[in-house]
């Protein structure tokens, strides 16, 4: 993958400071370039305690490549793509992107993105500004919305509710995401929740792939 110059000077300016470059003045590149870059970033700056704590771990950009790769649906007249745990956006660039090169694309591309690590929704902005403009490149019309609260809670507030996959079934149309690899203690507020619809885990990760 080669990676333009505006990102290798963006490397250079993010050793000495933790601010944000805009996305706006970059050379539009490659998509998946410029975000695998950030990516590689942000990894060297998250702490290892947190890693653990959160089970943070970013999706390179050839996996990435390979779960977007399995999508089909890719021309319905309007997609809707859900990311439980976007962190700085890598997989639903991927989808993006996947969506764009698509020979009969569809005309209108929404995004729902949960994240809750403040550091991470910087990134995950900037990301989501570059799919925009990808979108706008090739004439679909793109728009995002970043929830910063956890989606576990939401999800069990929602189904509480009976708002989730009833009221609105068809609210997502596509998936994507790389579950937190995190165990969850018998006595979580987590744990709690997910036993209030049923559900019983020890481990985010199978949880979320399981269902």
């Amino acid at each position: 993958m080669i990676v333009p110059s505006s990102s290798r000077a963006f490397v250079a300016s993010h050793n000495s400071s933790l601010g944000f470059t805009s996305l706006a003045k970059l050379s539009s590149g490659n998509l998946l370039a410029e975000v695998d870059l950030r990516r590689a970033v942000v990894s060297l700056k998250l702490r290892q305690t947190k890693k653990g704590s959160m089970g943070q771990f970013l999706t390179p950009a050839s996996v990435a490549q390979l779960m977007a790769g399995m999508f089909n649906r890719l021309d319905l007249p309007e997609i809707s793509l859900l990311d439980a745990g976007a962190g700085i956006g890598s997989l639903l660039a991927a989808f993006v992107a996947k969506v764009c090169q698509h020979r009969q694309h569809t005309s209108s591309l929404r995004v729902v993105a949960y994240e809750i690590d403040p550091f991470l929704i910087g990134y995950l902005h900037q990301t989501l500004e570059l799919c925009e403009r990808e979108c706008e490149d090739v004439g679909i019309s793109f728009n995002y919305e970043i929830r910063e609260t956890d989606f576990i809670e939401d999800a069990v507030r929602l189904q509480k509710l009976n708002l989730l996959n009833s009221v609105n079934p068809t609210e997502f149309t596509h998936a994507i995401l790389n579950p937190p690899y995190l165990k969850i203690n018998a006595h979580s507020k987590m744990r709690e929740l997910l036993r209030c619809i049923g559900l019983e885990t020890s481990n985010l990760f199978y949880l979320i792939w399981e269902k």
